[in-house]
């Protein structure tokens, strides 16, 4: 690590490191001994936008190969690097610019909440990339932070206040369109951009199935309530109109109690302060934001019954079902 801001040692990182222990610029006929640890990180091949490294290279680098982070750890790392305006940043940088930064910043921050069975999948959908046979090249854990970004803006740009599938579908096909590389027989050659980029998000659409089943799946294992009620409740309540939702709910116990199963297992994630408010102090939360949290835990519980062909037909303009090729 430089320990210097010497300009000298700035070059060094744009030219090898030679054995012999120093820096060697020929165009000014320069030699410069170097005395500092060089480490060069980069993706592993497999991933889009990955090149080989060229042999003269790895001959001047020990290589240390590290797996990809596990689920959890590369969860966590989709919240932490997920856009946040940093007011102080602007201001102790451009002390001069006083002005321009007379902007209320709280204006810009995200208030917009995402449940963590969606973080869950995008974070899923962007792991499944990496494995699905239809796909030469998966993304890399930049896919699922920018797919996190856009959820959040999907949110924001629909007036929203909390996110679901739909709005995941979109941010998660926005962020992996350039992320993963389809089969080249999956693609026909000379065809239109516009048939290619359907395709490839048919394929993101379809990882996505996969990825709603699993999380939807795993969590329906370990709820405890009656489930054949809630089918009962569930088509019961899908006949009449989601208005009012928090009210109705009262109506469907068994269902109500699932939705509240789902809702409070964000007390596992410690990152997601907005969440818990939801979940703690509901009575200080507007009606407006908890209809949409509900409406949310409830097109998951719809998917899980689509999965297990308990609903035959959804009304697809009411809860989204990632479609399966």
């Amino acid at each position: 690590m430089l320990q210097s801001h010497d300009w000298r040692n700035d070059l060094v990182l744009f030219h090898p490191i030679l054995q012999e222990g120093k820096v060697i610029l020929e165009e000014y006929n320069w030699e410069i001994p170097i005395d500092i640890c060089f480490i060069a990180t980069g993706n592993p091949e497999g991933f889009s936008h990955v090149n080989k490294i060229p042999e003269p290279l790895l001959d001047r680098l020990e290589l240390i190969p590290m797996s990809m982070p596990s689920e959890e750890v590369e969860r966590e790392i989709m919240y932490m690097e997920k856009f946040r305006v940093k007011p102080d940043f602007y201001r102790q940088n451009q002390p001069e610019a006083t002005e321009l930064f007379q902007t209320d910043f709280a204006l810009l921050e995200r208030n917009v909440c995402i449940p963590w069975w969606i973080a869950d999948i995008i974070n899923e959908t962007a792991r499944y990339t990496r494995e699905c046979p239809n796909m030469d090249k998966g993304a890399s854990i930049r896919g699922p932070i920018k797919a996190m970004d856009h959820t959040y803006a999907n949110v924001e740009m629909r007036n929203g206040y909390v996110g679901n599938l739909k709005d995941a579908s979109q941010g998660v096909k926005l962020a992996l369109r350039g992320r993963i590389t389809l089969r080249p027989d999956l693609l026909g050659l000379g065809e239109k951009p516009e048939e290619s980029l359907r395709k490839i998000d048919e394929n993101i659409e379809d990882v996505m199935w996969h990825a709603a089943n699993s999380v939807a799946g795993n969590l329906y294992e370990s709820l405890t309530c009656e489930k054949e009620k809630v089918e009962e409740e569930l088509k019961s309540l899908f006949s009449t109109d989601f208005a009012q939702l928090t009210a109705k709910l009262s109506k469907f116990p068994e269902l109500n109690r699932m939705i509240e199963q789902i809702e409070r297992r964000v007390l596992d994630r410690q990152y997601n302060p907005t969440e818990r408010e939801l979940v703690y102090f509901p009575e200080k939360i507007k009606p407006s934001i908890l209809e949409e949290y509900h409406f949310s835990a409830l097109e998951l519980i719809g998917n899980m019954e689509a999965y297990r062909d308990i609903i035959k037909a959804l009304n697809k303009e009411r809860i989204y079902v990632p479609q399966k090729l």
